[in-house]
């Protein structure tokens, strides 16, 4: 997948189709979300108690935010903000000792001696199972967390499949998994369509040279204010008119060449096929909320948005010039 963190360009972005409506059978009304499914860097101070969800497939979300973690971590997420890293304390054989936590609305420092990333294998005790589970947690022993990233999960009390709150987070995102797909089969056509329009708006009479790719993104949060359950998925194709170029100039951190892998160190090796030339995308997604008793109760489509970005010709051997 092309990674546009590495394209020297500016993206250019143009929204070039808005609408926003409620999608058959979902029972409700357009939720009049706007085209933002996925957030970035946003944050928000959390009380000493609060309710949302732990998510344990958070790594691509993180990385559009150029976070990373371990493949097992869980991460915390609440009114559409970004995921939170969440640490828990342990008895035994911490991976992080002595961290310094802000706490409080200031802020403040408080020491925690001995944690661990919040993982499955650590939260069972407390009843989480799954993927997804709607949780209240409690946040630095009571005293909040300010707008940071991460915070020190010192209970974990599990809401799903109570009397209150019937829902099942993981069943209700496995069964929006399906709802989107037969979404985008629904209209793979209007998809492509739109793709060819990003291709004439992107590269002008030239022709996509491939290869086309696709990511795709889920997201899931709680709204604590509405007591709903947010599931969004986005997806982005990705397309353009490239060349390979050999390049004598592998990068390298200080000008050094690193072997490439399945070669020897200090033997030759042949120049790089570097990618160069114009990149284009579409990006577009559904968010669907489900109420606690586990209904779908709205949906919304994200507008089209489309981006391009210049992939530049690799340096010559001798440096710029």
């Amino acid at each position: 997948m092309i990674s546009h963190r590495r394209v020297a360009a500016s993206v250019i972005l143009s929204v070039f189709i808005a609408t926003a409506v409620g999608l058959p059978g979902t029972g409700g009304q357009p939720l009049k979300y706007g085209n933002d499914l996925i957030p970035h860097r946003r944050h928000m101070p959390l009380k000493g108690r609060a309710v949302g969800v732990l998510v344990a497939d958070g790594q691509s979300v993180l990385a559009t935010e150029g976070r990373s973690g371990p493949p097992d971590q869980l991460c915390f997420s609440a009114a559409g903000c970004s995921y939170r890293v969440v640490y828990v304390p342990v008895a035994a054989n911490p991976q992080i000792v002595n961290l310094q936590v802000p706490v409080g609305d200031s802020g403040r420092v408080q020491v925690y001696p001995s944690l661990d990333m919040a993982r499955s294998a650590n939260v069972k005790s407390f009843g989480v199972e799954g993927k997804y589970t709607l949780v209240e947690v409690e946040v630095n022993n009571g005293q909040g967390s300010p707008k940071t990233d991460s915070f020190v999960a010192t209970q974990i009390h599990v809401m799903e499949g109570s009397k209150e709150y019937p829902l099942s987070t993981q069943k209700g995102v496995a069964q929006m998994r399906t709802k989107f797909a037969d979404y985008q089969k629904e209209h793979a056509k209007a998809n492509d369509e739109a793709m060819d329009r990003a291709a004439k708006w992107a590269l002008g009479d030239r022709k996509p040279t491939g290869p086309r790719e696709k990511e795709e993104l889920l997201y899931v949060t709680w709204m604590p204010d509405t007591e709903r359950l947010r599931i969004s998925f986005q997806v982005k194709l990705t397309d353009g008119d490239f060349q390979l170029v050999e390049s004598p100039v592998r990068p390298g951190e200080g000008g050094k060449v690193p072997p490439m892998k399945g070669t020897i160190e200090g033997q030759p090796q042949g120049p790089a096929r570097i990618r160069t030339g114009t990149g284009f995308a579409l990006t577009f997604g559904v968010m669907y909320e489900i109420d606690k008793q586990g209904k779908l109760v709205g949906a919304e489509v994200a507008p089209f948005t489309r981006s391009t970005w210049q992939l530049p010709p690799p340096p010559r051997a001798g440096g710029p010039g």
